[in-house]
């Protein structure tokens, strides 16, 4: 049980993805009795990740709630809140954003109170993702809020981007004073700090800001 665990593993590392999966029914079927649930829970977690992957949402999402379930049979709390931030993440791929946003907010509730800010900070960034872009001023509220929760635990990676959110999101309201600013000032950031794909971002973006606002066409080329 536990070699076909690390062999679907290993191939799902690899990209191998129908093979990993083989190998994660087989550790499963293995395991039946659950003398290790953690790998059980492992293999159906794994295993539905690999069905979205493939675009395959309704099994990922099968599979996710026959993790879910499993988890809270075990009374696996960390457990159970990953799987709510996956299956909120899947029901929006699945275009039901009011069932995404519901699970969504129980999620951050969870990790509200055990104060993960980094976690609660994606979280916002996949509310903010459901909201747009029917409604950009929730969104932009939530872009915001993360934006502010990276700020206060330093993590400057995550500030690049969700400044590149943020800005996207002013680009499509066509608020391109705005835009352009946040973005000249994250290409300095980036370019200080190393971080090149948000800075390649932070390029497109600003190229997308000068064409559409008819502005600097020159920049924007380059």
């Amino acid at each position: 049980m536990l070699t076909y665990f690390q062999l679907g593993t290993s191939n799902l590392y690899q990209g191998k993805l129908n093979l990993a999966l083989d190998y994660y029914n087989k550790s499963l079927q293995h395991n039946q009795r659950n003398i290790l649930p953690k790998k059980s829970l492992a293999s159906l977690v794994n295993s539905a990740i690999i069905f979205e992957k493939q675009y395959r949402f309704a099994e990922a999402s099968k599979t996710y709630q026959k993790a879910l379930e499993f988890s809270e049979q075990i009374k696996d709390s960390v457990s159970i809140a990953g799987i709510w931030l996956n299956l909120g993440i899947l029901s929006h791929r699945m275009k039901d954003d009011e069932k995404a946003v519901e699970i969504l907010n129980k999620t951050y509730a969870y990790y509200s109170a055990r104060r993960d800010t980094l976690t609660m900070g994606n979280i916002l960034n996949n509310i903010a993702t459901c909201y747009f872009p029917a409604n950009p001023r929730i969104a932009e509220e939530n872009l915001n809020k993360s934006l502010a929760l990276y700020r206060l635990v330093n993590d400057e990676y995550y500030v690049a981007i969700t400044t590149n959110n943020i800005a996207e999101l002013h680009n499509s309201q066509k608020n391109f004073n705005e835009s352009r600013q946040l973005l000249l000032d994250n290409i300095a950031f980036c370019e200080k700090k190393g971080f090149l794909e948000a800075l390649s971002v932070a390029y497109r973006l600003l190229g997308q800001c000068e064409i559409e606002s008819g502005g600097d066409l020159g920049a924007a080329a380059a």
